[in-house]
């Protein structure tokens, strides 16, 4: 079914120049790629919403209106105040059938609170079946929230609002019908690499990431290699140096507050860890000199 460019509409773009309120290092990452983004747009009858991106998983808050909607061999109407969600290799044709106000949500990310995956956390106790559609009435407090949402540009805040709605939408509905308006992603072996990303950057270890996607460790190591083309101790290196230039560039040089926040034994296993990793010396890069005592 073909689309005219004159009457499709895409769920926005943004530049890559962040407006954060209070600067933090992921607003002032120079990429398009957000986390999660939050957009909102309206639709007139018989306009259709173009090509979503392949790369991220969607959520459709349909605030008013009513949209016809073709995927995976269904042909789908929801009305106001309902959600449907769209895995990565979802490719969705979506047509309103009458004016429609929309606010969507693009995500890359896993949903983390507190250092939990709650998507995997609902898998251990709800199975949803493959043949559930993924759609979710809104409750007036999900509702109030995306009708009076303020987007700035700032990543950040916009994966401040997604935890914000899962934790409204954990007030609203039950376990069950959260497991089965997530169910591509309940399963952390569908949704491999976002979840690898978010549940080590919180600091989990090899076994518990594997516990938490409910994996034997050898397995979690297969599927990684597979995924990753490196080994989970190679990439969770690389992601220690990323992240300690991330801090020199930021201005941290104090090689004592290194040490404590990337858990190294002494300042010397800092310094050793600079020279092999990040190739070159403490002091060349960061301009001070390596207090040899410590």
């Amino acid at each position: 079914m073909k689309r005219s460019p004159q009457n499709t509409t895409r769920p926005g773009k943004a530049g890559t120049e962040h407006q954060c309120p209070v600067k933090c290092p992921l607003c002032t990452y120079p990429s398009d790629v957000w986390p999660a983004r939050f957009r909102r747009f309206a639709l007139e009858p018989a306009q259709t919403v173009a090509k979503i991106s392949g790369k991220a998983n969607h959520v459709l808050f349909l605030l008013e209106g009513a949209l016809r909607i073709l995927v995976d061999g269904k042909d789908i109407f929801i009305q106001s105040r309902q959600a449907m969600f769209f895995a990565r290799d979802a490719r969705p044709w979506i047509q309103a059938v009458k004016l429609s106000q929309i606010v969507w949500l693009e995500f890359s990310n896993r949903i983390v609170l507190g250092a939990c995956d709650v998507l995997s956390e609902i898998h251990i106790r709800e199975t949803p079946r493959k043949d559930d559609i993924p759609i979710l009435c809104l409750s007036g407090a999900l509702l109030e929230k995306l009708h009076t949402l303020t987007l700035l540009d700032s990543p950040c805040f916009h994966i401040c609002i997604q935890k914000e709605l899962y934790m409204l939408l954990k007030t609203s509905a039950d376990e069950a019908e959260i497991a089965r308006f997530f169910r591509p992603l309940v399963d952390a072996r569908k949704d491999f690499t976002a979840f690898v990303t978010d549940n080590f950057r919180y600091g989990d270890t090899i076994e518990e990431a594997a516990r938490k996607a409910h994996m034997s460790k050898n397995h979690f190591l297969a599927k990684f290699k597979a995924a990753f083309g490196v080994t989970a101790h190679r990439w969770l290196l690389q992601q220690k140096a990323a992240k300690i230039q991330d801090a020199i560039a930021a201005g941290e040089t104090d090689a004592k507050i290194l040490v404590r926040r990337f858990d190294f034994k002494s300042t010397a296993a800092l310094y050793h860890f600079c020279r092999r990793y990040l190739g070159g010396s403490f002091s060349r890069l960061t301009g001070k000199k390596c207090d040899k005592k410590t």
